[in-house]
């Protein structure tokens, strides 16, 4: 009888420890950062917004990303010159879309006083 509950615990343990090693869940990875750089303001105002989707869409609706727009040129905002014009949008993938309307917005006014 000895034998049989000892036998029993160790196929429990067995049992346990196997079943554990399956639930685990394994690591992901995620993009968290998208970067447009250019010397021409057409390819910033011509971009395809559906390429970030894209590059986003693996990502976990809580995952905190960036897209970045760099733009290598003079440009004159308010009778104030600027070099290398960068912005940066940050949010939640699950923002995507609000992030994306405000990034064209910024390329919308930007194309106005360029």
């Amino acid at each position: 009888m000895m034998v049989l509950k000892k036998s029993l615990l160790a196929a429990f343990i067995f049992f346990s420890i196997a079943i554990h090693g399956q639930t685990e869940i394994s690591p992901t990875t995620a993009v968290t950062a998208f970067k447009v750089e250019t010397d021409h303001l057409e390819e910033l105002t011509n971009f395809d917004w559906d390429v970030v989707v894209d590059i986003f869409e693996t990502n976990a609706p809580e995952t905190e990303i960036k897209i970045i727009l760099a733009y290598n040129h003079k440009v004159q905002f308010n009778h104030t010159n600027v070099d290398n014009f960068e912005l940066k949008v940050g949010g939640k993938t699950s923002e995507l879309a609000l992030m994306i309307k405000k990034s064209k917005g910024i390329i919308a006014k930007l194309s106005t006083v360029n």
